[in-house]
């Protein structure tokens, strides 16, 4: 990408967009703790993202990049919660909340009738029309099964 990590700091779209990524997990983790998964996703962004692919716009990229680095964060704070040898307890916003079932989203995929669209569109960032090139199915059929697939997962967890 032409643009240098500075240079995106300095954007107020591209920090708003960031910022609105990192809100959905302000009861889970400190705002330092999103701030700073804000700042790895900006730079993993501007070294990894190729606009010569066109398989997403960068925003897009940049959104799902801090929604990554947030939930590695979460994951990260659940490991280092309790250190049985050194006997360090590291307190967190994520040790408020009641764990009793935690959900892995792709145990949940794996379990809807078309896991490998959920798969596509959320984890590869696929956009509907790509997805439907690749399965040789129409966007709106895409699209419904991406619904219901997601209907599906959201009872299951409830």
């Amino acid at each position: 990408m032409n643009m240098d990590f500075d240079g995106l700091l300095s954007q107020e779209e591209v920090v708003k967009i960031s910022k609105k990524a990192g809100v959905n997990f302000k009861n889970i983790l400190t705002q330092d703790e999103i701030d700073n998964c804000i700042l790895t996703a900006m730079w993993r962004a501007v070294s990894k993202y190729d606009t010569n692919q066109k398989l997403c716009k960068f925003s897009t990229y940049l959104y799902s990049g801090v929604e990554m680095e947030c939930k590695s964060m979460i994951r990260f704070n659940k490991k280092s919660v309790f250190d049985g040898n050194k006997g360090n307890l590291n307190h967190n916003k994520s040790l408020d909340r009641n764990h009793e079932q935690d959900i892995d989203m792709r145990d949940e995929i794996n379990n809807c009738p078309d896991p490998s669209i959920i798969y596509d569109r959320f984890y590869k960032n696929m956009t509907i029309k790509e997805i439907a090139e690749n399965n040789k199915i129409s966007t709106e059929t895409v699209r419904k099964k991406i619904n219901k697939n997601i209907e599906i997962m959201r009872q299951n967890m409830v």
